[in-house]
């Protein structure tokens, strides 16, 4: 019953809203169901923005890569202060969207693409009542979008991308994937914004000690606590929770 009446509350939220919000100037689109409550808050994660933005704002002429890009809310946001932004989005429906989205800004580049650990065809699991929460692993009887998927060296090659300055990963648990699969890390060096889901990266048979010892050894990392709007800095030995990180290269 309760998952009834959620999915009711979507179909009448979305039917209610126009299917866009303004912003800039222009349309910005949303999916169905409007996945990130934009219609209803007017904005969407404002502190991980501003981070973002904070970061690009000291680095000339930056290139911004949006891994899980969705419909395209931190894209857009960030597109003005960058030389390129490269977005990842492998749900079609969701990146029907974000190439709406991105009409008037010639310097993104969207690719329909999973990010993983090695190049190859993977299912993607929709979650029907959730646009932006699709997986890369089998979960729940979810209908499945068959995709292809290739790691972050081999995407950027492929976007004949040489240098990056800031990436936003958020993946629903493929987050360790892309690490592993991101062997330039060491030499691009770029900051990293990264959701940290452990459920999700265990069911996704990733392991997420491996992940932070590798990231620990490369940067500085920062707990980005959204409601107090701080980065609170974590060692080796601090217990880590689920939720957004920042990682620094030292």
């Amino acid at each position: 019953m309760k998952q009834f009446l959620k999915t009711c509350y979507l179909w009448w939220l979305y039917r209610k809203c126009p299917g866009y919000i303004h912003f800039a100037g222009n349309r910005f689109y949303l999916d169905e169901g409007d996945s990130l409550r934009l219609y209803r808050n007017g904005t969407y994660s404002p502190y991980l923005i501003d981070v973002c933005k904070e970061i690009l704002r000291d680095i000339p002429n930056p290139t911004f890569v949006d891994a899980g890009a969705s419909v395209g809310w931190f894209t857009v946001n960030c597109q003005h202060q960058c030389d390129r932004v490269v977005a990842f989005e492998p749900n079609k429906e969701q990146y029907n969207v974000l190439m709406r989205n991105i009409h008037y800004h010639n310097n993104v580049m969207v690719a329909n693409l999973a990010l993983w650990s090695t190049d190859g065809r993977r299912p993607l699991y929709i979650d029907p009542n959730n646009g932006s929460g699709g997986r890369l692993y089998a979960t729940d009887n979810r209908p499945t979008q068959h995709i292809q998927s290739v790691t972050l060296d081999t995407a950027l090659k492929m976007v004949n991308v040489k240098s990056v300055d800031l990436i936003k990963i958020d993946c629903e648990g493929a987050e360790g994937h892309i690490i592993e699969g991101f062997r330039r890390l060491e030499v691009l060096r770029p900051t990293i914004i990264l959701e940290f889901t452990p459920t999700a990266m265990i069911g996704a048979k990733s392991s997420p000690v491996r992940m932070w010892k590798r990231l620990f050894g490369y940067g500085d990392v920062f707990y980005l606590d959204e409601q107090n709007k701080k980065k609170i800095p974590r060692n080796r030995t601090d217990s880590l929770c689920e939720g957004n990180y920042l990682i620094t290269p030292r």
